[in-house]
Parts: structure tokens; C-alpha cells; sequence
């Protein structure tokens, strides 16, 4: 028989490792939460963003609610975590956009590249260069 045990983080509550006496010695503070002929005491401890999932109160593993694993703050910074992925996505398609848009302009004389500083008309003719060679 294996003993299984959890460890805590520090509030005490949320539950931060879970493992059995086949494979690790419990230390100060490890709960026993039962035994098994099973080697392994697994619980997928994280959700999906990465965040602790289980709990023990009153001598039980459980799950959290989505209200205690998610509290305002941590929704408001998953929310603006994805706000930031979109932007960084569209990224480069504006910037294609961008590029399209200048040869446009300096094609139909509004614009001429000398309205550039040399940095901007390397980076401008860099990439120029680069999509060239992949379309070749």
C-alpha cells in the first residue's frame, strides 16, 4: 500500500502538489489524504490557463469554484492578456496594410519615399526584398 498525500500553498488551502510514498517522502506540512495500491496520485493540479484548480477544506480535495480560481482581478488581466494577443496578431497584418498603403501614395505622386528618413526606407526596402525572395 502507497500513501498519498498533497501539499498546500501557503494560504493553506490550494492545493499545490500531490504525490505518493512510491515515488517521494511526505516533508512537514505534506496531508495524508489516504492510501492506495496505485503508484501514482496524480490530480491535474492547473486549468488550462494555468492556473491552481484544487482545494482542501475540511479535510477534502476538491475542485475550486470558477469564482474562487478566477477573482475580478485575474479576469480583468486574462481579459487584457487576450486583448494583447489579438493586437500583437493583427500586427502584422497592418503592417502589410501599412506597406501596401505607402506604395500606393508614392506611386500616385502623393507621397515620395525621400519624405522618409533613411531608417524608415531601409526597413521599407528590406522588406521589400524579403517578400520578393519568398515569392520567387
Amino acid at each position: 500500500m502507497y500513501k498519498n498525500y498533497i501539499r498546500l500553498a501557503a494560504d493553506n488551502k490550494t492545493i499545490i502538489k500531490t504525490f505518493s510514498t512510491a515515488f517521494q517522502k511526505p516533508v512537514e506540512g505534506d496531508i495524508l489524504v489516504g492510501e492506495s495500491e496505485d503508484r501514482n496520485y496524480q490530480l491535474e493540479l492547473m486549468d488550462t490557463n494555468g492556473e491552481w484548480q484544487y482545494k482542501y477544506e475540511n479535510n477534502t480535495v476538491s475542485l475550486k469554484t470558477n469564482d474562487e480560481i478566477y477573482t475580478i482581478e485575474k479576469k480583468k488581466s486574462i481579459a487584457k492578456n487576450e486583448k494583447i494577443r489579438k493586437l500583437t496578431q493583427s500586427d502584422s497584418k497592418i503592417i502589410r496594410t501599412i506597406e501596401d498603403l505607402i506604395d500606393i501614395l508614392v506611386t500616385k505622386e502623393v507621397i515620395s519615399l525621400d519624405d522618409f528618413s533613411q531608417a524608415v526606407k531601409k526597413k521599407l526596402s528590406d522588406r521589400k526584398e524579403l517578400r520578393a525572395e519568398l515569392d520567387a
